[in-house]
């Protein structure tokens, strides 16, 4: 009997799948050519899926749905690397930016060792190259790699990142039910949408606020928040580099405060009456948690109370809380950059969705025998 043709030999091959959430294209792309740089450097066979059908999710916490996508993925019972540039996430699968080889591929086998099937994915010891770059090593631990803890919100919502997926790697099995593609993320109009969705990751100045992500705080004269909302409004460029004397008489000239309360507020006016992008009128919302209110907001307090009592779209939220929708459309903004918004979405689950086609078959062919 002849040998089955190398390409045959290959499809056969028993792999494991890596899926990327929320990374932008440039990142996407440094992912798939480091893979492929160690495509048979490491023990076992790897390849890139999409995110329903994937056994490992790589997530850029750092990204505005990074947080979502985890929470995600981690219910789902995947096993999440994530991607962060100076935070922890609670993840004991930890890649630090910028990428590198050797501890991606050893990230990619301590993912490995937690797969049950993973065994079936390991090549013959004979074919793994010995120019390896060194995969045993163990990487940076979170305690190591985190400078401070950041706190996780609650979600479920529905992310995938089915344009992350090289086109040659889409498994047949997946094509007559792919997954949905998500629009890309549009730039930032001003400073607030660009805080609310966490970019900012260096000491900057708009006006006289300086946002100082190092420290996490910010300094401003004013104590109060809606004076900010003029600086926040500026466009992006706007902002300007600030270096370690200006920083200083900054923290002299102003009392520091929480970044999170800044990062709340450039949520709330950030897009004022629009959902933000990755948000929708028809999915329902609710907060994970009791947030701090603000005194300058006095009717947040009733739409807070009622996204507290159950998820609801956001002119359910209004018609309960006795407030305009813009308003609670600008609250869910904000509850979404601070970290504190559960979204629910109507997607039945495909095993449901096929019962009920079942159901109505039967009851169908039913009908002409209950004469």
């Amino acid at each position: 009997m002849s040998a089955q043709p190398a390409a045959a030999q290959a499809a056969a091959t028993f792999r494991l799948r890596i899926a990327l959430s929320e990374l932008e294209a440039g990142d996407a792309e440094l992912f798939r050519a480091a893979l492929q740089r160690l495509e048979e450097r490491l023990p076992h066979h790897w390849e890139w899926a999409d995110l329903a059908r994937a056994d490992v999710a790589i997530v850029d916490m750092d990204s505005l749905f990074g947080h979502m996508a985890w929470l995600k993925a981690q219910g789902a019972g995947k096993q999440v690397i994530t991607f962060a540039r100076n935070r922890t996430h609670g993840s004991e699968l930890v890649l630090g930016k910028p990428l590198d080889d050797a501890t991606f591929a050893a990230v990619l086998e301590q993912a490995a060792g937690r797969i049950d099937s993973s065994d079936n994915a390991r090549r013959p010891p004979a074919t793994v190259r010995s120019s390896a770059p060194a995969i045993a090593a163990k990487p940076a631990s979170v305690a190591e790699f985190a400078a401070s803890p950041a706190s996780e919100p609650v979600s479920v919502m529905n992310l995938a990142a089915a344009g992350d997926v090289p086109a040659d790697s889409v498994d047949v099995r997946a094509t007559t039910n792919p997954a949905p593609v998500e629009e890309p993320e549009p730039e930032p109009r001003n400073v607030a949408e660009m805080m609310a969705r966490r970019k900012i990751d260096r000491p900057l100045r708009v006006g006289d606020l300086v946002i100082d992500p190092e420290h996490d705080a910010y300094y401003c004269a004013e104590a109060a928040l809606k004076p900010l909302k003029a600086a926040l409004g500026n466009p992006c460029d706007t902002l300007q580099a600030v270096d370690a004397d200006d920083l200083a008489r900054s923290g002299r000239n102003g009392k520091a405060q929480p970044l999170a309360r800044l990062r709340w507020f450039a949520g709330l006016v950030a897009t004022p009456g629009e959902l933000a992008h990755g948000l929708d009128m028809q999915s329902k919302y609710k907060l994970a948690r009791w947030p701090q209110t603000e005194r300058e907001f006095p009717r947040h307090f009733r739409i807070a109370t009622a996204m507290m009592k159950q998820s609801a779209v956001p002119a359910d939220i209004a018609q309960a809380s006795g407030t305009p929708v813009d308003d609670v459309i600008d609250y869910i903004n904000a509850s979404l950059a601070a970290g504190w918004l559960a979204v629910e979405r109507d997607e039945p689950a495909q095993a449901e969705a096929d019962a009920a086609s079942r159901g109505n078959v039967l009851s169908r062919l039913r009908k002409p025998f209950a004469r």
